[in-house]
């Protein structure tokens, strides 16, 4: 089986998907992908649980317990939003209205949501 019926195939338990919302990501969406791809290469399972993940256990800070569904989609949601704002203006070097074209939004809607996450 090639590594595009692997992916097509595989899935992320509610677990594995907790653990991946937990991390702290200091590598941002390079080390996601990393992680993604060394879990499509490397994985046999179809369902990934916590422990096929090569991260470090983390739980999460603010919940002693599981993290919710609206909560972890929640928290994924952010990261991607301040890791692609973040990036896409480091390559735009600051320029708000080019990184708005490139990211198909409207330049107010991108500089609300810049200035949600206090990027600079």
């Amino acid at each position: 089986m090639g590594h595009k019926d692997r992916r097509d195939k595989m899935q992320l338990s509610s677990r594995a998907l907790e653990t991946l919302c937990c991390y702290s990501w200091p590598g941002n969406i390079r080390e996601l992908e990393n992680v993604m791809q060394q879990l499509i290469v490397l994985t046999e399972a179809q369902i990934i649980e916590p422990e096929d993940l090569p991260i470090p256990p983390s739980p999460c800070s603010d919940e002693p317990g599981r993290t919710g569904f609206k909560q972890a989609k929640a928290n994924v949601i952010e990261q991607f939003e301040r890791t692609y704002l973040t990036e896409l203006l480091r390559a735009r070097h600051g320029n708000v209205t080019h990184a708005a074209l490139v990211a198909n939004m409207e330049r107010r809607a991108f500089g609300r949501l810049v200035k949600k996450y206090q990027i600079q």
